[in-house]
């Protein structure tokens, strides 16, 4: 299954769940996935963008997060620091794992 498929399950599945922490951030990942798509359209160089693009936007929105948290956490706004790493969360659940060295030291002796 792609990225925007898994996406799109899982945001159904939160709407079901009534999980409103899962819901707003799987809806700001879509938001920001279908605004790259419409600036692709528009400067003609396809329909979407491709799954490289997706997990980039990713990594660019947890590091976002990551300076809010920061500056949150700098102000002593402890409950909404946590909020924003409860989003770095969700959005790290998607994106690939990497893999530890023990795990890399075994693949190559196999």
């Amino acid at each position: 299954m792609d990225l925007r498929t898994h996406l799109s399950e899982d945001l159904k599945i939160a709407m079901k769940e009534r999980d409103k922490l899962r819901l707003s951030t799987l809806r700001l990942v879509q938001s920001e996935i279908q605004k790259a798509d419409i600036a692709l359209r528009t400067a003609g160089k396809g329909d979407a963008i491709g799954e490289a693009a997706i997990l980039a936007l990713m990594h660019k929105m947890i590091k976002q997060r990551q300076e809010a948290a920061k500056i949150y956490s700098d102000k002593g706004r402890k409950s909404a620091a946590a909020a924003e790493r409860a989003e770095i969360d969700i959005i790290n659940a998607y994106l690939p794992q990497l893999k530890s060295e023990s795990d890399m030291l075994i693949s190559v002796e196999k």
